[in-house]
């Protein structure tokens, strides 16, 4: 307040009369409003003030709550601060969920167009290039897919040379000097490796399968280890079946039964632990968080690099594999065995109850579920594009004559 008080002076002229202390009027009767504003403060202070700046428990306590308040609002600013950072996401992973490209993530865009692949890629021929002989056709094998029915059809009923895990089991995956050999089974023949195994595709490698052409297809699950069977002269030509990520998860949970503490695992659980296969394969990338980043590069590796087929459109799917390489069912028996296979005995099929998408529990499976793989999502749909494109490989309304 910083005033003097009233001098004595002043008291005393009001005891004389000069001034009416107690109302604040002049002698005169007129209100003098500054002497009243003075005297105010003066005992504002004196009443009020200076007891409580006299008092060194309550100025404690006035000092205490000041540090307590300041204290609180620099560490609530500095959470707000570090919350902001941590909603902060990549340009890229921002456009994943922002609400302005949700309809980009659910058409299925392509990558952009400066994406790029691995270099040891470049082993792999272009989907649009012209098939050359010293190519050799490799299935890249998504389990629960098909992939065990394309191996039989292509085996047995096509009378195609495979490599898989079949021969593998005749052969020594520690033996690097053991000759390729060729494997005569009732359902097909096979070579002597096993291509989808790690240390399986280094003994491949090794006795030179591609450059010997003794395996006509290859299947594995691997794409960028794989690279090393083959080289600029030798290439591969890379084809698949594809299927809905959330049907292929389930059906995987229903064919492995996977066990925890010796009870069989719930799907909710085993859903956690499959996380964007598909993309990570591609993408080479199968420990890190998967981005943006990597789900463009899968993209750009099925548009470039792979012929599509689709569990759900199979029949055009096997049409497209026989043109596209040159393979022919030459006699009805290869028919029966490709009707049979394809359609009826289906390797590997096994049934189990659907999710019912009206109920609540089976929701939130399905939420988790497409959570865990929301960028295996995209790349399907992105496939499924890719499926309806590729017709213009083949000529329009073209009728295949062997099958």
């Amino acid at each position: 307040f910083g005033t003097s008080p009233p001098s004595d002076s002043s008291s005393s002229s009001s005891i004389n009369g000069d001034s009416d202390a107690s109302s604040g009027k002049s002698k005169d009767g007129v209100y003098d409003g500054n002497d009243l504003f003075y005297r105010l403060q003066y005992v504002i202070r004196r009443n009020y003030i200076d007891p409580l700046l006299r008092d060194e428990s309550i100025m404690s306590s006035v000092y205490v709550g000041l540090a307590s308040f300041l204290i609180i609002f620099l560490f609530g600013t500095v959470i707000s601060y570090v919350i902001g950072k941590l909603r902060m996401v990549t340009t890229d992973e921002k456009s994943l969920f922002s609400s302005s490209t949700v309809k980009v993530i659910r058409d299925g865009q392509p990558p952009p167009p400066n994406t790029k692949l691995p270099r040891n890629l470049d082993v792999f021929a272009d989907v649009g290039e012209e098939l050359t002989t010293t190519d050799t056709a490799m299935f890249w094998h998504v389990h629960r897919s098909a992939g065990t029915t394309m191996k039989n059809v292509l085996a047995a009923c096509l009378g195609k040379v495979v490599a898989s895990e079949i021969g593998g089991q005749y052969s020594n995956n520690n033996d690097m000097n053991q000759d390729l050999t060729l494997v005569a089974q009732p359902y097909g023949t096979f070579v002597n490796v096993d291509t989808t195994t790690l240390p399986g595709l280094q003994r491949a490698a090794s006795l030179g399968l591609v450059p010997s052409r003794t395996a006509e297809v290859i299947f594995s699950p691997y794409i960028h280890e794989s690279s090393i069977l083959f080289d600029s002269t030798y290439r591969g030509r890379l084809f698949t079946i594809l299927r809905d990520p959330i049907d292929r998860i389930v059906s995987l949970y229903h064919y492995q039964k996977p066990l925890k503490f010796g009870e069989v695992m719930a799907l909710s659980e085993f859903a956690l632990l499959n996380d964007n296969w598909q993309v990570r394969m591609l993408s080479g990338e199968m420990s890190a968080e998967i981005t943006v980043d990597h789900l463009n590069v899968a993209k750009e590796m099925l548009r470039r690099k792979f012929l599509i087929g689709l569990l759900e459109e199979k029949t055009e799917s096997l049409q497209r594999f026989t043109s596209y390489f040159g393979w022919s069912l030459t006699s009805p028996e290869a028919q029966n065995c490709k009707n049979s296979k394809f359609y009826f005995e289906w390797a590997g099929s096994n049934e189990y109850p659907m999710l019912d998408y009206s109920n609540p529990a089976d929701q939130e499976v399905l939420q988790v579920i497409g959570k865990q793989n929301r960028f295996d999502i995209e790349l399907y749909k992105y496939a499924v594009k890719l499926f309806e494109e590729q017709q213009s490989l083949f000529r329009a309304n073209e009728e295949s004559d062997v099958i």
